[in-house]
């Protein structure tokens, strides 16, 4: 099921085609629409907004041994960051701001204005699973449903361990 995820401060939201919240990680918000709002991970959200999940790379790279030579490894990091930001580009309003200001001000007034495009909405696809998996002969010989895939027609939402959507980015 495709959807938009959208970040407004530090709480992220997920907006189906009516524009309705179907999803956040505003738990007190979620608390009070519990019949119509899912919680989501402000983990998997951070992964889908970065395009990476932090803590995947830190174990891919480092292992569990990651704070036993702090330094070593800020450094290593610190370096991963600026391959993995290397492509984010400034807006063309950005350009022409910075110039303009640049014409008032002298060098060093430069760097507070000039900032990258934030974004702030992502197309993402709610993963969703057979809603009676336990019983894959009769799903199967109904839905064409298998090990490999879902062909039910009523598929639910997958949550993870807390109870949360579990969402991939498009």
């Amino acid at each position: 099921m495709e959807t938009t995820l959208v970040k407004v401060d530090d709480i992220y939201r997920l907006i189906n085609d009516n524009n309705s919240i179907i999803g956040t990680t505003d738990l007190e918000y979620q608390k009070a629409f519990s019949d119509v709002c899912f919680l989501l991970s402000t983990k998997n959200c951070q992964a889908i907004n970065n395009g990476y999940d932090l803590d995947e790379l830190v174990k891919e790279r480092f292992g569990e041994a990651f704070w036993h030579d702090g330094d070593k490894y800020f450094k290593e990091g610190f370096q991963k960051a600026l391959e993995l930001l290397g492509d984010k580009k400034f807006s063309e309003d950005d350009i022409y701001r910075a110039l303009e200001e640049g014409e008032r001000q002298d060098r060093t007034g430069l760097y507070d204005i000039i900032r990258p495009t934030e974004q702030t909405e992502w197309d993402v696809e709610i993963e969703l699973i057979c809603p009676h998996p336990s019983d894959t002969y009769v799903c199967g010989m109904q839905y064409g449903c298998d090990g490999d895939g879902c062909n039910h027609p009523e598929q639910i939402p997958y949550l993870d361990s807390d109870g949360c959507l579990i969402l991939k980015r498009i």
